[in-house]
């Protein structure tokens, strides 16, 4: 504490109270950055540690007067990553990774999206176009306007703050972690699935299955069949072979996955 300054003055200074009707008692706080890096000053970490990778997901508010839809709403959630590490190689590596996790979630889902490279330091967002978003620079990918919603990115977070976390390298000095994270906004990501996969009559449901067939033997005597027709096939594919579940179960993990499509081995044939 600054001399003359008491808990309530420097709590005041850090927290910033929402004030409008739905929020009240809310308070915002800063992103989780921060409590990472306090959390890992506090460890004393060493080498051996590094690099420590992980992903969760975070619960956050937003003091917005006139929400209109899911892209300005009060209350969101966020699929994050970080990465603590030890040198440059492991940093780009991280990197890397998330990126590759970003873009592979994304297609998955079938979402066409605009990737924005930073020329200078190391960042990389991902976009959406849609009228209902903001201007977004792309000089890099096309000239003119565009409008888009940011639905993630990844970047390079000590190139953003001061503040420096020591560990203990393989000389026995101590050195700075190289620190990276990755932010994925779950109700955007939503919003741009829904809207990349629909036409006039309404959304294609299918194209978002996460496989086009689930191949279910009746039961064990089945799977060396279920493996002849899963090789047939094209495309994303999966055999529930689980030995506690009976087939009845499997269908109905089927249809609570969103499968469009099972296929059911019994003694003769399968249906």
């Amino acid at each position: 504490l600054e001399s003359g300054e008491d808990l309530t003055e420097t709590f005041s200074k850090r927290i910033i109270r929402l004030k409008n009707s739905y929020l009240m008692g809310f308070h915002l706080r800063t992103t989780p950055e921060p409590s990472i890096l306090n959390l890992s000053n506090m460890s004393q970490l060493t080498h051996t540690q590094l690099p420590i990778r992980y992903v969760f997901n975070v619960e956050s508010f937003m003091g917005v007067q006139k929400p209109k839809n899911i892209l300005r709403g009060r209350q969101f959630n966020s699929f994050i990553g970080a990465s603590l590490n030890g040198n440059e190689k492991s940093l780009d590596e991280s990197f890397d990774l998330f990126e590759n996790l970003a873009e592979n979630i994304l297609r998955k889902l079938n979402i066409s999206f605009l990737k924005v490279k930073e020329e200078r330091g190391k960042k990389v967002e991902f976009f959406y176009e849609t009228p209902e978003g903001d201007n977004i620079l792309t000089s890099s990918i096309r000239s003119g306007k565009i409008k888009g919603i940011s639905l993630g990115m990844v970047y390079d977070y000590n190139s953003k703050n001061g503040k420096r976390i020591r560990f203990r390298g393989i000389t026995n000095k101590n050195q700075d972690i190289l620190y990276c994270t990755f932010g994925l906004g779950i109700q955007r990501v939503l919003y741009a699935m829904m809207d990349s996969n629909r036409d006039s009559r309404g959304f294609d449901l299918k194209s978002m299955a996460p496989f086009n067939f689930s191949i279910i033997p009746l039961n064990k005597n089945f799977i060396e069949k279920s493996l002849e027709i899963y090789k047939t096939l094209q495309g994303d594919n999966v055999i529930d072979d689980r030995k506690n579940n009976d087939w009845v179960e499997k269908a109905a993990f089927s249809d609570y996955m969103g499968i469009p499509y099972k296929i059911i081995i019994d003694n003769e044939s399968y249906t």
